[in-house]
């Protein structure tokens, strides 16, 4: 899989256990670049393609965009609305005859209070598991003691559930030292997860890195940690 864009002059290959690492010295292209991808991870336009082989694949359904390791949040909606999906599918499947018992109880339950008012009211008779799971507000349940935790806990779910291959980190150098760096290298080669490290000056070679640099003078430097 790569991933280009033929304005910025901009290709990165993805290799099994390798992180890219794409530093841009001009704030002027940072911003263009940082605009591209955020705006395609949520549905918008922008000049990056992605490449499977013979294949484009659509940056919306396979690219995450990160620039604040403080917003991300395990209960983001787009991560609740697919595990939402999955449980009512899995209830719909194995849980029919609790499901029905369950709702025949409730309705009998709104049949009686319903009764004892003076008004007429229709109600629906159908029980609706992801209204049901909204209604008892049911969340993931992670305790994480450092950002960095959070962060990758974040990134696991959105691979796992949200289907999320790629995942853009903008400079996270900046508020992770070198070893929680390390770290989540380790996770995102455990997990199969294709990282872009996008950054605004070079720092420490951390293991498993493919740096391009952008110079300042839009010179192109490639180098290879080992």
């Amino acid at each position: 899989m790569r991933i280009i864009n033929e304005l910025c002059g901009i290709e990165l290959n993805f290799e099994e256990d390798k992180v890219n690492v794409l530093v841009i010295e001009k704030q002027e292209l940072m911003s263009i670049v940082v605009n591209d991808f955020w705006n395609q991870s949520n549905g918008g336009e922008g000049e990056f393609i992605i490449a499977d082989n013979d294949n484009i694949l659509n940056p919306n359904k396979i690219l995450e965009c990160i620039i604040n390791p403080f917003s991300v949040d395990v209960n983001d909606k787009k991560i609740l609305t697919a595990i939402y999906k999955q449980l009512t599918d899995d209830a719909n499947l194995d849980y029919q005859e609790e499901l029905l018992e369950l709702n025949s109880r409730i309705v009998h339950t709104i049949d009686n209070l319903l009764e004892a008012e003076q008004y007429a009211f229709s109600l629906n008779l159908d029980l609706d598991v992801n209204g049901l799971l909204k209604l008892y507000n049911v969340k993931l349940d992670y305790e994480e003691e450092r950002l960095i935790e959070k962060l990758i806990n974040y990134i696991k779910l959105v691979h796992a559930i949200c289907k999320k291959q790629i995942i853009v980190l903008v400079n996270m150098k900046t508020f992770f030292s070198s070893e929680e760096i390390e770290y989540l290298y380790e996770v995102s080669f455990y997990e199969k997860i294709n990282l872009i490290m996008l950054e605004t000056c070079s720092s420490e070679f951390i293991s498993g890195e493919k740096i391009t640099i952008i110079d300042s003078d839009n010179c192109f430097i490639m180098l290879e940690s080992e």
